[in-house]
């Protein structure tokens, strides 16, 4: 590998996603190099798993050192972040509440060797029975509110790890019902930390709709990956197909997917693709192939194609769709709430068709 520069994040991210395709480690050309690779692997995710794949002979050895501290750092802050997520599920259910985590923190050690290997912002909880009562208890217990929006509050503790409780796994709360009894039967024993999480077939319908619908297909490297080691497992398509037909997720998840496919080369067992194969007309999948196409711009978040995925995730209920995104939550005034849908919203859409060939 050569070429790649410290200003210009483009080619290392390249070669990064080129190891993960062909499962070849990057071997820069020198310190600049491989300090480039090292800072995108940080900002895709990709640091704890970059620290244990590399060769050593091939990297210099300070950068060497600063993957490994890095790998540390995260491996503490996973454990630190895992264990406020197991204490806030106690907590509810002493009270009698159930919950299940989500992304990140359902997945993380069932699907990847170390904590440090797959890194989360925040921890993310879904409550399944009372939302309010849920955040009182766990306002009683110390955690203080930092952000509110309409499906999703914000708490944070002395440790100053981040937890989201959930009422619903997207905004626009009932627009993807999740019947919740359904929801926790399936569910299963977790590994470690974390004692118990969604079916593999509920978790990747959750994904898919946090990475289309939620997020307009703007993850990180790692969380595609997720698809990925995901989909490496054993799952039940017609369960899958069943969950994202009850939920109206099935075009979301085929987006997700056709994305993870381009990006870190997912592969979808033919059975599952058949059962989706009705939900993402032609035009749309080319939509997202060619949009998938472009590491570079698929990843910067101001680029999002967020509006164009919701109305085409939104397909049959998009009514709904505008009525609950006009709607917002109570804390917000109409000026916040229209200022906030123009930044989110206007101003990406506007720049995406602008853009020749999206």
């Amino acid at each position: 590998m050569s070429g790649i520069q410290a200003s210009d994040p483009r080619p290392a991210l390249a070669s990064l996603r080129g190891w993960l395709l062909n499962g070849v480690p990057p071997r820069p050309g020198s310190v600049l190099e491989a300090r480039a690779l090292a800072d995108e692997a940080v900002s895709q995710g990709l640091a704890g798993l970059l620290c244990g794949a590399l060769q050593p002979s091939d990297w210099p050895k300070e950068v060497r050192e600063q993957l490994a501290a890095r790998r540390r750092a995260l491996l503490f802050r996973g454990v630190q972040q895992l264990d406020a997520l197991a204490c806030a599920v106690d907590r509810l259910a002493r009270e009698g509440l159930r919950s299940l985590p989500l992304k990140g923190a359902a997945l993380v050690e069932s699907l990847y060797d170390s904590i440090a290997d797959r890194p989360m912002c925040d921890v993310d909880l879904l409550a399944l029975d009372d939302f309010a009562a849920s955040r009182r208890v766990l306002e009683a217990a110390g955690l203080r509110t930092v952000d509110v929006s309409d499906h999703a509050v914000a708490l944070i503790g002395d440790s100053g790890v981040v937890l989201e409780l959930h009422a619903s796994v997207t905004s626009c709360p009932g627009l993807f019902p999740a019947p919740l009894e359904s929801l926790w039967a399936r569910s299963r024993e977790g590994p470690g930390q974390v004692r118990r999480v969604p079916s593999a077939e509920d978790l990747l319908v959750q994904l898919g709709l946090h990475a289309a619908f939620q997020h307009g297909l703007v993850l990180t490297l790692v969380q595609y990956l997720d698809f990925r080691r995901l989909l490496e497992r054993s799952l039940d398509a017609a369960r899958v197909a069943a969950i994202a037909r009850e939920a109206g997720a099935e075009i979301a998840l085929a987006a997700a997917l056709e994305a993870a496919a381009v990006l870190v080369g997912a592969v979808v067992p033919e059975p599952l693709r058949s059962a989706l194969a009705r939900a993402l007309p032609q035009r749309d999948r080319r939509f997202v192939k060619r949009w998938s196409s472009h590491p570079e711009r698929a990843i910067a978040p101001r680029e999002a194609p967020l509006l164009r995925l919701r109305w085409m995730t939104a397909r049959g209920r998009r009514p709904a769709l505008v009525r609950r995104t006009l709607l917002g939550h109570r804390a917000e005034g109409p000026l916040r709430r229209a200022l906030g849908l123009a930044a989110r919203f206007g101003i990406p859409t506007l720049r995406q068709l602008l853009r020749p060939g999206v």
